[in-house]
């Protein structure tokens, strides 16, 4: 199936959502990039990660990255840093307690009713550590998205 776009390249697919086409050797360069980043010359292994993040607006960009040992949900965003059409992360600490306070223009809004913030979802389940302490396997999507909180404590307070 042809988008008509050259790699790497954001694409309108037939099914009205966005996708990024990217070769498997820019996405294999861009891992080694950032694992090296990070002091981590663990060599790519087989398979990939997916990494969505979502603006709350309707916008979104995906990543895709070979898979390594040790990967974790930060360093797989850490490696769209620095992709052909890079994404900005801000964060404080580091390592297991890496925390992301901005992505590109949007900043963490902090506490609060209605307040909006950086979480991060993997296989569709909102995390439960740091992102730096969060090891992917081979085929996980880390979803980040730019929302109200959406986890436990949200769901109870609301009744359900």
């Amino acid at each position: 199936m042809s988008h008509g776009c050259s790699l790497p390249e954001w694409c309108d697919g037939s099914d009205g959502q966005m996708y990024v086409l990217m070769s498997a050797g820019a996405a294999a360069q861009e891992a080694k990039q950032a694992a090296e980043k990070h002091g981590n010359k663990a060599a790519p292994s087989k398979g990939m990660v997916t990494t969505v993040i979502d603006y709350g607006d309707g916008s979104f960009r995906m990543y895709k990255a070979p898979w390594q040992a040790e990967m974790t949900v930060w360093s797989a965003l850490d490696a769209a840093q620095t992709s052909p059409h890079p994404v900005k992360v801000t964060t404080t600490g580091s390592n297991d307690t890496v925390f992301v306070t901005q992505i590109d223009d949007l900043k963490n809004e902090g506490a609060g009713a209605g307040k909006r913030n950086w979480q991060y979802w993997l296989n569709g389940k909102l995390g439960s550590v740091g992102a730096g302490a969060q090891k992917m396997a081979k085929g996980d999507k880390a979803e980040w998205r730019f929302s109200q909180f959406e986890g436990d404590g949200a769901k109870k307070a609301a009744g359900n």
